[in-house]
């Protein structure tokens, strides 16, 4: 099954990179998918949700450079 191919691929990388929490958004066919994993605050151990805001910092500049390319 795709779904936990990616739900493991991203677990793995979690593990790997010590990455505390993730939130993933794909649109696939006409169908939204949001894949949660993981702590937004590690204090409060409160979840990552579809709506938590994550910030990007340098991200932008790539993302930006991308799509002007």
């Amino acid at each position: 099954n795709s779904i936990q191919q990616i739900q493991s691929q991203i677990t793995h990388w979690m593990a790997d990179d010590k990455i505390p929490g993730v939130a993933v958004g794909l649109y696939y066919k006409g169908q939204d998918y949001y894949f949660n994993f993981g702590v937004a605050n590690k204090s409060t151990s409160s979840p990552v949700t579809k709506n938590t805001i994550f910030e990007l910092a340098s991200v932008g500049k790539t993302l930006t450079a991308t799509l002007l390319g």
